[in-house]
């Protein structure tokens, strides 16, 4: 599988069409939001340690790393297949 980070460049450096930038700037943000997410659970982690009262933040910042973690999954497994697709197109390979 290639990495997002060589993903993220091979798609700025394709000459096709403007929906690679879109695609680009959606790997960006999700890398970002899965980011944040972590960072949020790890945060949401330190009162429950040292025996804070809200034991629901831990939960819900948990969830949603998973949900971020799972889009951002999907949108990588997205842009392999669209490295496929274009290295099956015709002219190109």
């Amino acid at each position: 599988m290639i990495g997002l980070v060589g993903l993220v460049g091979f798609l700025s450096g394709s000459s096709s069409s403007c929906g690679n930038s879109a695609r680009q700037a959606q790997l960006r943000s999700l890398v970002d939001q899965s980011a944040w997410s972590r960072r949020a659970a790890e945060l949401a982690q330190i009162p429950c340690r040292e025996g804070g009262v809200d034991v629901l933040a831990l939960p819900h910042a948990e969830c949603t790393l998973l949900i971020d973690g799972d889009a951002l999954s999907v949108a990588e497994t997205n842009a392999d297949i669209g490295v496929v697709a274009i290295y099956k197109s015709p002219g190109s390979g």
